[in-house]
């Protein structure tokens, strides 16, 4: 290389104390090294940002299942609430068919107490208006006879 460059540009035989062509050499050879490096680095840093683009887009999916995750898990005890509820209602519901149940049958015995009371009471008012019907025609008979007295009174008086 150093045969290769016109003659004002050629070194002198010796650098520092040194022959300059190790020197050229080992210059060179950093250069290589040197732009060799940064070729790496520049590969090395581009796949480092696909990487992190890709880490990144993993992160946003992890946040973004673990949201659906939470929502699913809340949506799971509503889902238990409501069925909780549904149990307690359909509990009072029971419950409360019971007791109307139990209402209609005492009001069921009530009637039938009462259609006895009142059958009783129809027998009792037929009795009552058989008797009256009694002590009418007794009524009307004394009524009768009390006439017949006073006529014959009065007969008994007119002569």
């Amino acid at each position: 290389m150093v045969t290769s460059l016109p003659e004002h540009w050629k070194p002198g035989p010796d650098f520092y104390g040194v022959s300059c062509e190790p020197v050229l050499v080992t210059a060179g050879a950093g250069v290589i090294g040197f732009l060799f490096w940064r070729s790496i680095l520049s590969v090395k840093s581009k796949s480092y940002l696909k990487m992190v683009d890709r880490m990144k887009k993993l992160e946003q999916e992890k946040k973004e299942i673990l949201q659906k995750v939470a929502e699913l898990q809340q949506q799971g005890e509503e889902l238990k609430e409501k069925q909780k509820l549904s149990e307690k209602s359909a509990t009072l519901s029971l419950e409360k068919i019971q007791e109307l149940e139990n209402i209609v049958q005492e009001m069921e015995r009530q009637n039938e107490r009462l259609d006895e009371e009142n059958n009783l009471h129809a027998i009792s008012f037929d009795k009552e208006r058989a008797n009256t019907a009694k002590h009418e025609d007794m009524m009307s008979e004394m009524d009768k006879t009390i006439e017949k007295l006073k006529r014959s009174k009065k007969k008994t008086q007119d002569t």
